[in-house]
């Protein structure tokens, strides 16, 4: 009985994110650019545990605008979610605009409308607070069984 409410608690509270997920290039897909609310969603797979939008200009290529929205991993140096680069780039040859968040489908939004071009991130740690709710109620019921 015991390890039948531990193994409820341990995939009770697994959680996978979803995350709006489309490309655009130069406005091959208004849809993806402009009501990403109703774009299809896509599950995480792995250690993806954030949301992205970016958009990139690349000046080299007459002025080239990409649109991807998608899951990721925070890390040094990657090209979707940088831990170490700010939200927004630019020099001669491209210009880049990044948010990353960590909420359902969270990634709908334009990331050049905002004011925190200085680096920081919109991004909340945890998952769903229902998975966070059943594993508390979990734990409990599991340590009441236990103790007695």
């Amino acid at each position: 009985m015991i390890r039948l409410l531990a193994l409820c608690f341990v995939f009770g509270s697994a959680y996978s994110l979803n995350c709006k997920a489309c490309t655009s290039d130069n406005g091959n897909n208004v849809l993806c650019e402009e009501n990403a609310s109703n774009v299809t969603s896509t599950e995480c797979a792995g250690e993806k545990d954030h949301c992205y939008v970016m958009i990139q200009r690349i000046k080299t290529a007459g002025d080239l605008l990409t649109w991807n929205r998608s899951c990721c991993k925070v890390k040094a140096n990657a090209p979707d979610c940088p831990s170490n680069k700010p939200l927004h780039q630019e020099n001669e040859y491209y210009e880049i605009w990044r948010k990353f968040c960590t909420e359902d489908n969270c990634n709908i939004m334009d990331p050049r409308e905002s004011s925190d071009f200085g680096g920081g991130k919109v991004s909340v740690q945890g998952g769903s607070s229902a998975s966070t709710i059943l594993g508390s109620i979990l734990a409990v019921f599991l340590a009441f069984l236990v103790a007695e």
